[in-house]
């Protein structure tokens, strides 16, 4: 919520969106915004509109499996971290 407050000019524009937030929280849960807070700190996206995409998306479930979100094949063309010492 402070980096919401530091963004506006007005304290009643960082209120209304902490209220905005609040409200995301009730409507997805304390657990699910947990996570989406967490991966929107990590990446740096401080905005209501952004935590909600991340909400929205359900970018949590992703990033909880184990398996790799894109797959390389291996082909004769991959160089390798040896080709770049």
């Amino acid at each position: 919520m402070s980096g919401i407050m530091s963004q506006c000019k007005h304290p009643e524009q960082g209120f209304k969106l902490c209220q905005g937030v609040l409200s995301l929280a009730g409507k997805y849960g304390a657990q699910q915004m947990e996570v989406a807070a967490e991966i929107c700190l990590q990446y740096d996206l401080i905005s209501y509109h952004k935590l909600e995409s991340v909400l929205k998306l359900d970018l949590n479930a992703i990033l909880k499996e184990d398996s790799p979100l894109v797959e390389i094949s291996q082909h004769q063309n991959l160089r390798g971290s040896s080709y770049y010492q």
